[in-house]
């Protein structure tokens, strides 16, 4: 029996997630030059994703080794040649109570994730 191009899809991406998160501790060989002897501090991470929307959750899901691809369903989703994807869901961040509806209207939904994970950074650095 061959599978659907959807389950085949979500087949590979589950795959290439588990290898990615056996290898996370392997670092690739880079030449040395100028920028690698730059050093770098973090001090403040923030998290808006599919495996979470904060760093505590992200890395609870990320070690309990869950995968958060899945198949989208829905009209809006008909069109697309592969419906396998990892969403950030509605119910898990609430864009309504870090902006106004106004901010909402003017600005795209990442952009909303790229702000809410800055402020989270900052407040992880003390900022």
């Amino acid at each position: 029996m061959v599978p659907s191009s959807s389950t085949y899809c979500l087949l590979r991406a589950r795959r290439n997630v588990s290898f990615v998160l056996r290898n996370l501790h392997q670092t690739l060989p880079t030449q040395q030059s100028r920028a690698d002897r730059r050093r770098v501090v973090i001090t403040g991470l923030g998290v808006v994703s599919p495996v979470g929307c904060s760093v505590d959750t992200a890395w609870r899901t990320i070690l309990a080794g869950q995968s958060k691809i899945g198949h989208l369903v829905g009209d809006s989703y008909e069109k697309l040649p592969c419906r396998v994807a990892a969403t950030i869901d509605k119910d898990d961040i609430d864009l309504e109570k870090c902006f106004s509806k106004t901010e909402l209207k003017t600005m795209a939904r990442a952009t909303a994730f790229a702000l809410i994970a800055a402020k989270e950074a900052l407040t992880t650095a003390g900022w």
